[in-house]
């Protein structure tokens, strides 16, 4: 399910005491990231008519409004950096060098 901020599930809390019973949540979660994108294209657009070095602007404005969830190469090599300072802390060093050449060569 979707991690909300705190302000969000607020919001989607008071949203589903004014509804029906049978409110679906990731509906409501779906329909108003769907309006948040709709406000961000909005804004990217109005940059673009207003500056001449736009697209990183827009680009910029975009990774940081909807960051990207890291890949699973990334999320193995840092579980492989946990793993590896676990072991170095119980005493039980490993050479973990040949996992993590072979994570690094794959694609993103």
């Amino acid at each position: 399910m979707t991690q909300l901020s705190p302000q969000a599930q607020a919001v989607l809390d008071a949203v589903c005491e004014n509804t029906e019973p049978d409110c679906d949540t990731q509906h409501l979660i779906a329909a108003a990231q769907w309006g948040a994108d709709q406000e961000l294209e909005a804004c990217c657009e109005w940059l673009r008519t207003k500056s001449k070095t736009a697209l990183w602007q827009t680009e910029a404005l975009r990774a940081a409004r909807r960051p990207k969830p890291p890949s699973l190469k990334k999320l193995a090599l840092l579980q492989l950096d946990v793993l590896n300072a676990d072991l170095f802390e119980r005493g039980l060093g490993r050479d973990l060098s040949q996992i993590r050449r072979a994570l690094e060569q794959l694609d993103d």
